[in-house]
């Protein structure tokens, strides 16, 4: 008797409100394109409007949910259908894939730091649980770094649906004019970065030169509509749909999860002008930076700077390192990878290219630096940063 080919069919609870929901979807399809084929169950819904539909749960085969209400939660698990969880709850924070908070918390540090700044806040509206985590990653690393981090507080009760108190937003200012300037501040996401960025504006706060703001999500359409422009940390929400997609096959399959969740690394900073600052007492350290910024690309080396600043190379080294804690080299070195990265998220140019375009001398040369400053070949980093082009 031949065998019953059958195709699982998949319930989506995913918001698609936000652009971090869209990419999980996005992350999912791609999976499902590469290994199935799998059918789905999908309503577009906001983030506060995920239910469980009424279906028939019999002609379910798996579950990938991100809901936020304890009671959902339940119900879901209670079905007893292979089920992953991206997003848990305070109530039972049973999650399967989640962002590594420690890694987002590194990659903003070095992000801010690299401008310069050694005064630091985080800001987010709520308190919620995972918002606790991020902060509590942040301060950490700062704080590993012998640096102080300022949190703004949220007020108790939580803002509701109702819109943002003025008395809320006064005291957002004020805790911004508190700050030590200039002052870089790490957003739990890019709605919280965008509040923050108008309330700057409306008062006349200097962004990036006073306060300098990154936020969390890369969404595209919050982070052009701010002004100046959001820099926001990339998290990869395409590799965390894939990788859920990956676990519940696993579990369809009738084969156990990890006992540990899956921490997915944000994959980068996507740069733009709110954190465009250097904050740098030295000026000569300053004209230094911004020259290998603009040049680095083009196969300058600490020479070319040296001979530009009409400065030993002895003395510009010294400077620079006490200002930035690293040298001339590995500066030239993080400009020409960070612009190699942003090559291979967003075109299909072949590697070589890239090197070329890069700065690289070599393409050897090229492979072996970007390995060991990302842990991944060139090839690796593309794959996880595009899932989908």
């Amino acid at each position: 008797m031949k065998r019953r080919l059958h195709i699982p069919h998949i319930l989506l609870l995913i918001e698609t409100s936000r652009a971090y929901g869209r990419q999980l979807v996005k992350g999912i399809g791609r999976y499902a394109r590469e290994h199935g084929p799998w059918s789905f169950h999908f309503e577009e819904r906001g983030v506060h409007e995920l239910s469980v539909p009424q279906l028939d749960l019999r002609q379910i085969d798996g579950v990938i949910s991100r809901v936020r209400d304890p009671v959902v939660a339940r119900r879901l698990r209670a079905t007893g259908l292979p089920l992953i969880e991206l997003h848990g709850n305070s109530a039972a924070r049973e999650i399967d894939i989640t962002i590594d908070e420690a890694a987002l918390a590194v990659l903003s540090a070095d992000h801010l730091m690299s401008r310069g700044l050694v005064c630091f806040g985080f800001f987010a509206q709520r308190n919620d649980w995972w918002l606790q985590s991020r902060r509590q990653a942040f301060v950490a690393e700062i704080q590993r770094r012998k640096h102080f981090c300022d949190i703004f507080q949220p007020p108790r009760p939580q803002l509701t649906k109702g819109g943002i108190p003025a008395s809320f937003q006064s005291g957002i200012l004020r805790w911004l004019k508190s700050l030590p300037k200039p002052c870089g501040i790490l957003c739990a996401t890019d709605l919280d970065a965008q509040l923050l960025l108008e309330i700057c504006r409306q008062n006349e706060l200097g962004v990036p030169d006073q306060i300098a703001v990154l936020g969390v999500d890369n969404d595209s359409v919050i982070c052009s509509v701010t002004w100046p422009p959001l820099s926001s940390i990339d998290l990869d929400a395409q590799r965390v749909g894939y990788e859920a997609a990956s676990l519940l096959a696993r579990l369809m399959a009738g084969r156990s999860k990890p006992r540990k969740p899956l921490l997915i690394a944000p994959s980068q900073v996507a740069v733009r002008a709110s954190t465009d600052v250097l904050a740098i007492a030295d000026p000569i350290v300053v004209q230094a930076a911004r020259f290998i910024r603009l040049f680095a690309c083009k196969g300058i080396n600490v020479g070319h700077v040296a001979d530009h600043l009409v400065l030993s190379r002895r003395t510009l080294e010294r400077r620079f390192r006490a200002s930035l804690n690293r040298s001339l080299n590995e500066e030239i070195l993080r400009v020409k990878i960070d612009h190699a990265k942003m090559l291979l998220t967003q075109n299909n140019y072949p590697t070589k290219r890239i090197s070329s375009l890069s700065g690289f001398g070599s393409l050897h040369y090229f492979a072996r630096a970007f390995s060991r400053i990302t842990g991944e070949t060139p090839g690796q980093y593309r794959l996880r940063t595009r899932i989908e082009t």
